[in-house]
């Protein structure tokens, strides 16, 4: 069976509209990047050497549900959040529903089902804490935001207005989060015409007060019916690269080639671009071709033949999803070296980044992943890794391998959550000390 790389997972929405430290302790050592403005931007330029030493962090694990287990059942778990008592939300697209479990794991009810009225959803993409406290969840099309107590009781569909600068056509959305009292929302307008098809992805800060957007960034995607080529650096977009943090601020990877994030603060200006030396990971002639193979998967439905699929030469460096940003006020960047060419016990290698941009160091998290097929969240301070990730999306619309040996290969989705008390000292915050007073 031919194992895909993650970095793809909605590329078909995008064409059609993660108890014990091992290390040495923090060494407490030196900045030795530097600060430049450049155009007016201030650019925090990270060698490959971080302040302190790397780490390798035994992760403990606190539960697992679905798998084999006859207690619980998964299709599609797209995102999740915790609650104040540590209960987690668990979004699954391809059931329509939220399930809800304890700090241990036990189930304490469903909430939310499919449908078009207050409450009801279909074709999820992600779940977010409403300014308000309420449960958002994001509706990619029709494009909707469904909003819903906790304890499962529906309000009225929380309406976000036109998009600014007038831009017209279908519209998605792909992913939303709080950012202080506002939201962040990425959103994509389709325009199609006789002879080709637009697809204009944007990342704008929505304000629920005064009902007014402010965007961030904007990025177009393009393809000629006569010519078909899909461009992976094109269409694999910042959206798969993006998070925000509860001061307000949005951070983004606007180019797949590069590692550099952009800050954003909430009036729309760029605060500072994060970067940091990396050294180039080539691509091997099987993991293009398994690219390529994915790409067919998620395409093979279209209602034309693709001519030919640009593959980019070298991974990207920050993974799919790979932007984490943490209540500690760090960064936490999942790269593609180190992870995908991992063993099967990490979940992956992660650069620390202080809340200034510098970059602290490499950490290694050890625990239970398969790289190219698994995704990871951080949620507060828990680590969760669903299992079957990739596949599990690939089969629920159609792509993927065919329907026989997808029978034999299947894997049932499971959710693993794992913790561990050296998270912030990781991020050079012991005793609770900011990395920002060194």
């Amino acid at each position: 069976m031919i194992r895909p790389t993650r970095s793809l997972l909605f590329t078909w929405m995008l064409l059609f509209s993660v108890t014990a430290l091992a290390p040495a302790a923090a060494s407490a050592g030196k900045w030795k990047g530097s600060e430049e403005m450049i155009d007016g931007v201030l650019h925090v330029k990270n060698p490959s050497e971080g302040i302190d030493k790397p780490m390798t962090i035994e992760l403990e694990e606190v539960y697992r549900l679905g798998g084999w287990s006859e207690d619980e059942f998964f299709g599609v778990i797209v995102g999740m959040l915790e609650d104040e008592e540590g209960n987690v939300y668990l979004l699954d697209s391809q059931l329509k529903e939220v399930q809800v479990f304890d700090p241990a794991g036990n189930l304490l009810r469903t909430i939310g089902r499919e449908g078009e009225a207050p409450g009801e959803f279909q074709n999820a993409a992600s779940i977010f804490w409403m300014p308000d406290g309420k449960i958002g969840i994001l509706q990619t099309f029709p494009g909707r935001i469904v909003q819903i107590g906790t304890d499962g009781t529906p309000y009225d569909d929380f309406t976000l207005p036109a998009l600014p600068d007038n831009e017209t056509g279908f519209r998605l959305l792909f992913g939303a989060r709080r950012v202080g009292d506002k939201l962040a929302v990425v959103e994509g307008v389709n325009k199609p015409s006789q002879t080709s098809f637009e697809q204009i992805n944007l990342l704008n800060i929505f304000d629920p007060e005064t009902e007014t957007y402010t965007p961030l960034h904007k990025a177009s995607s393009h393809m000629s019916f006569t010519n078909v080529v899909i461009s992976e650096k094109e269409w694999d977009s910042f959206r798969n690269r993006w998070s925000g943090s509860e001061s307000g601020q949005v951070y983004s990877v606007n180019d797949l080639s590069d590692y550099a994030i952009t800050v954003y603060r909430p009036d729309g200006s760029v605060d500072r671009i994060i970067e940091r030396e990396i050294d180039t990971f080539e691509r091997s002639s099987e993991e293009l071709d398994r690219v390529k193979t994915i790409y067919e998967g998620f395409t093979k439905n279209m209602p034309f033949p693709v001519e030919s699929y640009d593959i980019e030469p070298n991974h990207p460096p920050v993974a799919w999803g790979g932007l984490y940003k943490r209540p500690d006020g760090s960064l936490w960047v999942r790269t593609s070296l180190g992870t995908v060419n991992g063993p099967e016990d990490e979940v992956g290698a992660f650069d620390v980044f202080d809340p200034k941009g510098r970059y602290i160091r490499r950490v290694i998290l050890k625990g239970q992943a398969d790289s190219l097929n698994d995704a990871v969240f951080f949620v507060n301070d828990h680590i969760y890794v669903i299992t079957e990730f990739l596949n599990a999306a690939m089969a629920a619309q159609g792509g993927g391998a065919d329907e026989e040996d997808a029978e034999e290969d299947a894997e049932p989705m499971s959710v693993i959550c794992y913790r561990s008390d050296q998270l912030l000292k990781a991020a050079g915050i012991p005793g609770g000390k900011s990395a920002d007073s060194r």
